[in-house]
């Protein structure tokens, strides 16, 4: 078999991705935890399938009969081929594909589908991890799921600890980026329109001040997707963020009472998040 050392060095790293989930679950086991959390690095080299799974809360029984079923292989009398097939099977790598399936399900859902996601790596190269899952040491805040929400919007799949945990892995951002598609059209349209500014740079800095000093904090999807919606009054504006920390958009209001209006006007289509500091 001719692989180059890139192959080999990814296929080393996610050989240990897969012990270390492996001797996580069994200390889990070992300690009695009931619940995990998968934690993706959340970054521009993100994979959807991360970003997906990134804050979702799992049963550590399921967790560890995947677990077993991977320890209790055996080779003996047996081609390597087989081996791999079976392993396979066991833990799949998920794909792409797989993630609009996956933001349909709530979280035991999920892990009846696919039960590899107690065990990452979820593909080549994955940086995802398994955490122990701890109330006490979770954000606090308030998500108002029982709200009636436009169902283009409405949130189906996601606990309301899940959704902070997803705003908790974006929150401490210093320096968000701006996707470069959305901020060419949002540039254009609202920077000098909604803010008075003419250049680039000025710009993405207005919209990481309202990022980082939002007075309210909304959710919804889009698409299907989870988003999180910043409003500052101070900064007379709002910004959408994804679960990976990429703001979508940047608008301004600069109008007295202009953002007390804008979230009158979403009330049934955005989820409020209260009690986050």
């Amino acid at each position: 078999m001719n692989r180059n050392k890139d192959y080999w060095k990814a296929f080393a790293e996610n050989a240990m991705t897969r012990t270390r989930s492996i001797a996580t679950v069994e200390a889990m086991e070992l300690h009695g935890v009931a619940k995990a959390e998968i934690v993706a690095i959340m970054d521009d080299r993100t994979s959807p399938i991360c970003q997906e799974l990134h804050g979702r809360i799992i049963e550590v029984p399921k967790m560890i009969s995947v677990k077993n079923q991977l320890l209790q292989l055996t080779t003996d009398g047996r081609s390597s081929d087989e081996v791999k097939s079976e392993i396979q099977s066991i833990v799949p790598f998920l794909k792409d594909a797989d993630v609009q399936a996956m933001g349909a399900l709530s979280s035991a859902e999920l892990q009846e589908a696919f039960p590899s996601v107690g065990l990452p790596p979820y593909h080549w190269k994955c940086r995802t991890k398994i955490i122990s899952w701890i109330d006490d040491f979770a954000l606090e805040g308030e998500v108002d799921l029982d709200k009636p929400i436009d169902k283009n919007f409405a949130i189906k799949d996601l606990s309301e600890q899940e959704i902070l945990n997803k705003l908790e892995g974006i929150r401490h951002d210093k320096y968000p980026n701006y996707s470069d598609k959305d901020w060419e059209s949002d540039f254009g349209k609202h920077g000098m329109k909604d803010f008075g500014i003419d250049n680039r740079q000025d710009f993405v800095q207005k919209a990481r001040d309202i990022y980082k000093n939002p007075d309210h904090i909304r959710c919804q999807t889009f698409k299907g997707q989870l988003q999180f919606t910043f409003y500052s009054e101070t900064h007379q504006g709002y910004v959408v963020a994804d679960t990976n920390g990429v703001i979508r958009g940047c608008y301004g209001h600069s109008k007295d009472a202009a953002i007390s209006k804008a979230l009158a006007g979403t009330n049934t289509k955005y989820y409020d998040i209260k009690g986050v500091q």
